[in-house]
């Protein structure tokens, strides 16, 4: 019940009653594992990454869960510790985990400056899915720092289409009209 009502008090922005309510819900009954990935999620919206691995790992003790697993791959993204993210991300796909882990991991290549692995393995994941539409969008962007900006502009363009209309395709738009396009 708790960690319904921390769910809801985050619903409700109330962030700071939610991770109460969590921490109230784990104190009564630690073996909670959706309780502990939900608390991790609270921690790492507000940028701590620290507290957000912890309480990940403690669900993965409970529980080996592949979108758990996804979410610590991110953890492990946003503190800049790009290997660990990385077998994390593979090791979640592994398990049947959620196929965005293929669009981190290439953004991991982009932030460790592996750009051309960046590009496959987005192009990987718009093999599987070619409706991903953020894939797109990061595709562009390696293919760009490549200096293949042919390939860049086909994938903005290929954004733009998937696109709901508005600022996406607006910056499409302003992209594709950049005097070296």
């Amino acid at each position: 019940a708790l960690n319904n009502a921390a769910i809801e008090a985050e619903r409700a922005g109330r962030p700071g009653d939610a991770e109460r309510l969590y921490a109230r819900a784990l104190a009564f009954d630690p073996a909670l594992p959706q309780a502990w990935n939900n608390w991790a999620n609270a921690a790492l919206r507000r940028g701590d990454t620290a507290a957000a691995e912890g309480r990940y790992l403690a669900s993965l003790r409970l529980k080996d869960d592949a979108a758990v697993r996804y979410n610590l791959g991110r953890t492990y993204l946003l503190a800049g510790r790009y290997e660990e993210a990385e077998a994390t991300y593979r090791r979640s796909l592994a398990r049947g985990g959620p196929i965005e882990a293929h669009n981190d991991i290439g953004l991991v290549h982009m932030r460790a400056g592996r750009t051309e692995k960046a590009a496959e393995e987005f192009l990987e994941l718009l093999r599987r899915r070619p409706d991903f539409t953020l894939a797109y969008y990061n595709l562009a962007l390696a293919f760009e720092k490549l200096g293949r900006r042919s390939d860049a502009a086909r994938a903005v363009r290929a954004w733009a289409e998937l696109s709901a209309p508005g600022p996406d395709r607006q910056e499409a738009a302003a992209w594709l009209r950049r005097p070296e396009n």
